[in-house]
């Protein structure tokens, strides 16, 4: 990411006191918000960094493991509203980062988006379109990235509510072919007689 990084080294060997100083002052893996306002401010002020798959999914991995310091963080910027300030909470840091994977595979910011998680085993065909016709996002359900989820304000739905909610009641915005692949899963996984879904309701089965 092109962060810059110090070597506390030299230092130590002529100041301990001095080190100990600059700890404080400078980003380390276990100060999870600070390395957060570094990457944030990396990735919007050096436009050739582009982040992988791999380099992504580490990252969320990463924040999602330091979620409690992120609340502590904008627990603390929410005490001081009062005050003059233009600091950013963590979860818009964290919205504005290119570190979400939707269900297509492209790897994105998703500030100002409606977020969805939804389930996995969902066929992804023509599920884009809904990003193009209004910034709705889906995101595919990762239980270790659960809370870092809830924390941003994404909603987590049902195998339902996503064919009742947005598949079947937007049929038209399908192709041909994506309708074909969505009726045949909703029949083989959740209509046929000796289909048996698990967590799936026979009030379920009737909506769809």
């Amino acid at each position: 990411l092109q962060i810059l990084e110090l070597d506390t080294g030299p230092i130590i060997t002529e100041s301990t006191k001095v080190a100990d100083m600059l700890r404080l002052l400078i980003s380390t893996l276990e100060k999870p918000a600070q390395v957060l306002a570094q990457v944030h401010k990396a990735v919007h002020e050096i436009d050739t960094i582009k982040l992988t798959d791999m380099e992504s999914s580490k990252l969320l991995s990463y924040f999602a493991e330091g979620i409690h310091d992120f609340k502590q963080h904008d627990e603390t910027i929410a005490q001081n509203l009062s005050e003059s300030t233009t600091e950013k909470t963590a979860a818009e840091m964290l919205l504005e980062l290119p570190i979400y994977k939707t269900i297509h595979g492209d790897i994105i910011p998703i500030s100002g988006c409606l977020v969805y998680v939804i389930p996995a085993r969902i066929p992804t065909d023509d599920m884009d379109v809904w990003r193009s016709r209004g910034d709705t996002v889906f995101l595919a359900r990762d239980e270790k990235l659960q809370e870092l989820y809830d924390f941003l304000g994404c909603a987590t739905i049902s195998v339902r509510d996503v064919y009742c909610k947005f598949i079947l009641q937007h049929f038209e915005y399908l192709s041909p072919e994506a309708r074909i692949v969505h009726l045949h899963h909703i029949y083989q996984t959740y209509i046929r007689d000796d289909a048996h879904p698990v967590n799936f309701t026979a009030e379920d089965r009737e909506c769809l």
